[in-house]
């Protein structure tokens, strides 16, 4: 018995473990106007090919920056828990470019507004339990979830939609101060 016991106490001191504490902050048109204002490159793209540890996207709509070619290379991140994991589809991309013109991996918390557009269940829908009073069966708690998860899309489409507005004011709201040279404004 003493030797279960030291052991067990062995097993408790001597486990390591690793854990992700990340506050999220929730979508609101404040963060992302301070996001625009402080990141360098802002665009909607296409990811179209991944591998173990980087991607492919294609520019479709630059909202803020320049690039020399419509297609970028980015870092990936599958297994850790402060980074973003890249899928196919389409995305919006806050960033900056590094010393090699990549797209470095992307946070995961805080103020996160790099997102898929295509699977937004797969990162912004923090879903909470039903309360702790009701005594749902798995058909109930299914239901439950199936309606938070619906409501949850619906937010996060109607934000993506004033988060649109914000892009596209501030895209033209640049343009118009460009300087003009001749009859042809600069791009």
């Amino acid at each position: 018995m003493k030797k279960l016991a030291l052991l067990v106490c062995l097993s408790l001191f001597c486990h390591s473990s690793y854990s992700c504490e990340c506050i999220i902050k929730r979508w609101q048109a404040d963060l992302v106007s301070d996001k625009i204002k402080k990141t360098d490159l802002i665009f909607i793209g296409e990811v179209f090919s991944l591998d173990s540890s980087t991607y492919k996207i294609k520019v479709v709509d630059l909202f803020k920056g320049k690039l020399s070619s419509d297609t970028l290379i980015g870092y990936n991140s599958y297994n850790d828990c402060y980074e973003t994991t890249i899928s196919k589809g389409l995305w919006v991309i806050y960033t900056g470019l590094d010393e090699n013109g990549r797209i470095p991996k992307l946070s995961s918390c805080g103020v996160v507004i790099s997102r898929s557009l295509t699977e937004p269940e797969n990162h912004f829908i923090i879903l909470p339990p039903p309360p702790p009073n009701n005594k749902l069966d798995s058909i109930a708690s299914e239901a439950h979830y199936v309606a938070q998860e619906s409501e949850q899309i619906l937010l996060h489409l109607k934000n993506w939609m004033n988060e649109y507005a914000l892009l596209t004011t501030y895209r033209n709201q640049a343009k118009a101060s460009e300087p003009i040279e001749g009859n042809s404004v600069i791009h």
